[in-house]
């Protein structure tokens, strides 16, 4: 009888020692998963701030034009080179030399 008992706890020591050895693998399968998300997830996090930032700098560059429209001197520039205005009495010449 004695035999059966410590053959029966073997059993069990072994079953238990195999448990624990497949708990122990998916805890470090989980942890190297889990780091390997995370590195994938900051380098997607990189790529997006440098998109923010190209935004914001189109943001900007937009912004300004916008503020440069209600200037004298750029309505003025625009009249003359679109609308070919000019100021009373001025004269126009025009280079058609074409150096």
């Amino acid at each position: 009888m004695a035999s059966k008992t410590r053959s029966s706890k073997k059993s069990k020591n072994i079953l238990l020692s195999l448990v624990l050895l497949i708990f122990a693998g998916y805890i470090i399968y989980s942890i190297f998963s889990t780091q390997i998300d995370i590195a994938n997830k900051k380098a997607e996090l990189a790529k997006l701030s440098a998109q923010v930032q190209e935004v914001e700098l189109s943001n900007e560059e937009m912004q300004g034009l916008l503020d440069s429209c209600d200037t004298e001197a750029y309505i003025e520039r625009i009249a003359r080179e679109k609308l070919d205005y000019v100021y009373p009495g001025e004269r126009v010449y025009v280079d058609r030399s074409g150096k």
